[in-house]
């Protein structure tokens, strides 16, 4: 029995011989032996194809990356890994990874994600939030096994090596834009029609769709209600400006702050990648302001002088204006003086205390009636400090002047014309008021030796009687009354007894002496006494006293007016005693006699009005008043006889 020849084939082989041309077998020729040749030259083929597969281990032939573009978060960069064979991967090890580093130096990773057993193996990363490479991502250069095993089917470790890749295109973005700041309007009051422009900086560019509308910005307000600014420009960049016109009633007197966000509210913003515009970050610092509003005019609160009652007003007024909120432009032409009676004054100085106040100084103040500072309206340049002028004026307190109301008559009808009186121009001179004759009352030796006898014939039965009184009593004689022009000379006085002497003015008279001292200024000496009350100078003059004593009489009428007079005193000394020894002795009409030892001494006048002199025994003190009240109602003296 003949073998029949057999081929073994391994897979390389097999596909070898698959991709040859097919040939139709030849016709088996019919022989005793079969042909027994071809079957070293099939052992030699299968022995090469062996050894050409040892040699062809699988390698990365070419790298599919993404497609050039920004990704954000969430998005997928997909890497396709071309192999020269079929690759199994074996991942119980671990997972193979591709490193990615971005701009900021950190490294991620596109992770395997299938295609074993084949020969494109896919890589794949999912952009997180916060990644950011804007200058295309860069590509490890070979395959990072990290655990696992690449290898053919004949358990060859397949090659990883990537070569240089040039990603440039692909970037990625997964950080959403942020509102770094926001400029305001410069700080200060702003009145209604104002506009006030609000700029939002952005880190990076930002746009929003039409077809959700247009962003704004949100205002708040201190009293809880909101305002908003429009959108102006600057989409596609990192200034977007917004604006608010300020609209009437709307007031914010401490400064505008913005919302939550920026304030930003509307359609959306976002950046090139998609990521939506994040609010603002806790550092940027623009939450409040010094933009604030005023729409309302200003207006006086308070114009006062602060006095209660009536003023001389000498040292002029001072007025307090008020106003409810600081004001600038106030002057002098803005005032007025409202008056009553004949007051007047005039408004001198306007000066500011502070923001919201101002004093007012009014000088020239006299007259009667009253005072008092108004404020006028209509002047445009006193205005707040945005703008607003002030449009009401306004009426201060009233002030007395003079400390009477002045009472304000009707106009008088037609007078009759009065009569007209000639007036000597020349001046006229009055003569001095010359006093009354008056009675002088002398007491015990004082008396003058020779008695008075009356003028007239009804008057002889009083002073007969007045006559006719024991020694002691008061008799009238004759002594006219002195001239206080220039007052006679007083009789000469002897020295060493005891005299009294009359002064000017009298019992009943308006004048009187209230006051005696030397004509030099010096005091009375010991020895001479004025007595105001009698109106007389009493003493003794010291004994061997010769010469003249000059004196000074203050007199004061009855309407109390004074002037002086002078009045010289002439003293003889005793016989023997002094340098007149030689002279004849004459007694003074006025003199007093000494009074004996122990009769005391007392003031004439005094006895008389008190009755302390001394009396006769058996005289009636009362009928002695009595005929002393007619006394006095003549024009004499009365002395007492010795």
């Amino acid at each position: 029995m003949a073998l029949e020849p057999r081929l073994m084939f391994d897979g390389a082989l097999a596909a070898t011989l698959a991709e040859a041309p097919h040939a139709e077998p030849a016709p088996h020729p019919v022989a005793e032996h079969p042909a027994a040749e071809p079957a070293p030259a099939v052992h030699a083929t299968a022995a090469a194809a062996a050894a050409d597969s040892a040699a062809r281990a699988p390698t990365v032939t070419r790298v599919d990356l993404p497609s050039d573009a920004t990704y954000a978060a969430g998005q997928a960069l997909e890497f396709g890994v071309h192999m020269s064979a079929p690759t199994v991967v074996d991942t119980r090890g671990g997972t193979p990874r591709i490193a990615i580093t971005l701009d900021d130096g950190r490294v991620v990773h596109a992770d395997y994600a299938g295609g074993s057993g084949g020969d494109v193996l896919l890589f794949r990363h999912v952009v997180q939030q916060g990644e950011l490479d804007a200058d295309g991502i860069d590509v490890g250069a070979r395959i990072d096994p990290h655990g696992a095993r690449l290898h053919d089917a004949a358990g060859q470790a397949a090659g990883l090596e990537l070569g240089k890749l040039d990603a440039g295109g692909v970037r990625i973005d997964a950080v959403a834009p942020y509102v770094t700041g926001v400029e305001m309007p410069a700080s200060g009051d702003y009145r209604a029609g104002a506009a006030l422009d609000f700029v939002v900086h952005t880190s990076e560019a930002v746009r929003f769709d039409p077809q959700e509308g247009a962003p704004h910005l949100t205002l708040l307000l201190h009293d809880g209600s909101a305002v908003d600014a429009d959108y102006v420009d600057g989409a596609g960049g990192t200034a977007l400006r917004f604006r608010y016109i300020v609209q009437p009633g709307v007031n914010e007197p401490v400064g505008i702050a913005l919302g939550d966000g920026a304030g930003l509210a509307g359609a959306s913003l976002r950046d090139g990648a998609g990521n939506l515009l994040e609010p603002a970050r806790p550092h940027a610092a623009f939450a409040e302001s010094q933009v604030r509003i005023d729409t309302r005019a200003p207006y006086v609160v308070e114009i006062g002088s602060g006095i209660d009652g009536p003023t001389s007003g000498q040292q002029g007024l001072r007025y307090t204006v008020r106003f409810d909120e600081a004001i600038d432009g106030l002057g002098l032409d803005d005032f007025a003086l409202a008056s009553t009676g004949n007051a007047h004054g005039r408004v001198a100085s306007v000066s500011r205390l502070d923001s919201h106040t101002y004093a007012v100084f009014i000088d020239g103040v006299g007259g009667t009636g009253s005072l008092r500072l108004d404020l006028l309206a209509g002047n445009p340049r006193v205005t707040d400090r945005a703008g607003n002028a002030l449009a009401l004026g306004g009426t201060g307190t009233a002030t007395q002047i003079g400390g009477v109301t002045p009472v304000i008559l009707a106009a008088p009808g037609a007078m009759a014309a009065a009569a007209r009186f000639a007036h000597d121009g020349a001046a006229a001179t009055l003569d001095a008021l010359q006093p009354a004759r008056l009675p002088t009352i002398y007491f015990g030796d004082a008396a003058p030796a020779r008695a008075f006898a009356p003028p007239v014939a009804d008057t002889a039965g009083v002073l007969a009687a007045l006559r006719a009184l024991p020694d002691g009593v008061p008799h009238l004689v004759e002594k006219p009354a002195p001239d206080h022009a220039v007052p006679p000379p007083p009789p000469p006085i002897e020295a060493g007894r005891a005299f009294s002497v009359r002064l000017p003015g009298g019992l009943s008279g308006g004048t009187r002496v209230v006051q005696v001292a030397m004509a030099d200024g010096r005091a009375l000496p010991a020895w001479l006494l004025f007595d105001p009350v009698a109106g007389t100078l009493e003493g003794v003059a010291p004994r061997g006293f010769d010469g003249r004593l000059p004196l000074e009489l203050v007199v004061r009428d009855a309407s109390g007016v004074q002037r002086t007079l002078p009045l010289e005193l002439v003293i003889h000394a005793r016989d023997g005693a002094g340098t007149n020894a030689e002279r004849p002795h004459r007694a003074p009409e006025h003199a007093v006699q000494e009074r004996a030892a122990q009769e005391p001494p007392a003031k004439p006048a005094l006895h008389a009005q008190f009755g302390q002199q001394r009396q006769p025994a058996g005289q009636d003190p009362a009928l002695l008043l009595r005929r002393l009240a007619v006394a006095r109602q003549l024009p004499a003296t009365a002395g007492v006889h010795p």
